[in-house]
């Protein structure tokens, strides 16, 4: 059997359907969803797709009746995948929403961070360690020089105005307060010094381009995109679009078991917890607009740290 890219077989299986426009419109949106988390792959394949990382995101990321829909609307395509037999087996079909476990807390040890920054470049280090002090990946992508203040230690993350050098950016679900860069991270094996790294990189970005994490060819890309009149909300989240499988192959590189670029904000996360950092200063660290969602995280690493 002739390998596929599922989004193509997935436009196979719409046009071989009988369905209202509303049907088709809600079933596309829940395959995007599944494509923004797990990419686009060739079917059959030697392994089974990784529905439990999926089934991870869509449970912390929607609501349960979001879930239930996006699971029943990927259900009827992967049972038509089965009968085509791209697929085995269809690990969605009796799969209820209070099943959908929740995902195990997962964070970098030292040794994991000493492999990773020895092979990592400059830039790949300053995205990590900025991950390490809690920033998220949309935060760190949408850094700019203006941010920074090395002489304070700290940076802060503004929203960004559309203009000739930059797009349109903010993130509304986080509170804007200074985030702390320490001089020096220790790790048990190793040690490393933010403020150091994060100067380096500046001294190599070229001077016209305000983003510090971005690779100048990214940053092109999304100038040009502007310009066409095509760039979208997805590009001004993610405007390194590859981010998700660079970092995989830096961890492979490495020889890193897989984890999430996420789980580095959840290993600041624990480091908190661990010091017996109060809620009520850790959810400013963190910049929870809720105390309750630091609240929820704390009882989650504290249930995960007795299991270890």
């Amino acid at each position: 059997m002739r390998r596929k890219l599922i989004s193509t077989l997935f436009q196979e299986y719409i046009s071989k359907q009988k369905l209202a426009p509303n049907s088709i419109a809600i079933k596309k949106r829940a395959f995007k969803h599944f494509l923004s988390i797990l990419g686009d792959c060739e079917l059959p394949s030697k392994n089974e797709l990784p529905i439990q990382e999926y089934l991870y995101t869509l449970r912390e990321k929607k609501s349960a009746g979001t879930v239930e829909t996006y699971r029943r609307n990927l259900s009827s395509f992967f049972s038509w995948l089965v009968r085509r037999r791209y697929l085995k087996r269809n690990n969605l079909s009796k799969l209820q929403v209070r099943q959908i476990p929740s995902r195990p807390v997962a964070s970098y040890k030292p040794t994991e961070l000493y492999h990773i920054f020895r092979v990592a470049d400059k830039r790949w280090r300053v995205i990590i360690i900025l991950a390490l002090c809690g920033l998220r990946r949309s935060e760190i992508l949408n850094l700019c020089r203006s941010d920074i203040d090395l002489s304070k230690g700290n940076v802060l993350i503004t929203p960004k105005a559309d203009s000739c050098l930059t797009w349109e950016w903010e993130n509304r679900n986080c509170l804007r307060t200074p985030v702390p860069i320490p001089k020096r991270i220790d790790l048990e094996y190793f040690y490393i010094r933010p403020l150091n790294e994060i100067k380096e990189l500046l001294d190599l970005i070229p001077s016209v381009q305000p983003y510090v994490c971005l690779k100048p060819r990214h940053y092109s890309r999304m100038l040009q995109k502007k310009a066409e009149g095509i760039f979208s909300f997805e590009d001004s989240i993610c405007p390194w679009r590859s981010f998700t499988r660079d970092f995989g192959l830096l961890l492979k590189k490495a020889k890193v078991e897989h984890k999430r670029f996420e789980d580095l904000r959840v290993t600041y996360a624990v480091s908190l917890h661990k010091m017996k950092v109060k809620v009520k200063p850790a959810q400013k660290l963190l910049r929870h607009r809720n105390t309750l969602t630091t609240y929820t995280h704390y009882q989650r690493y504290k249930s995960s740290l007795c299991e270890d």
